[in-house]
């Protein structure tokens, strides 16, 4: 993550925005989530935004930017209803 945003960064000399989108979740109930799989979710869905915040972070602190973090409210739908079936 460090060498893909100082690519961007040496490319642009700037970074004045990012738009950090995700939202994972298995298909299936959460007593039949195995641990690798809720290790994946976890790294999509929240590793992902802190190494990408904070590199971000790292080129906006001088000259400032805007960071938007959006979760995507489906997986948080298909895991309710994967409870409940």
């Amino acid at each position: 993550m460090e060498k893909a945003f100082q690519n961007i960064y040496d490319e642009h000399q700037r970074m004045d925005v990012l738009v950090h989108a995700v939202g994972v979740w298995n298909e299936w109930p959460l007593l039949e989530t195995k641990l690798e799989d809720w290790e994946r979710m976890m790294g999509a869905n929240l590793t992902t935004v802190f190494l990408c915040f904070r590199e971000a972070i790292r080129h906006m602190k001088d000259t400032g930017g805007t960071i938007i973090g959006i979760g995507a409210r489906s997986g948080l739908e298909a895991a309710v209803a994967a409870e409940l079936r």
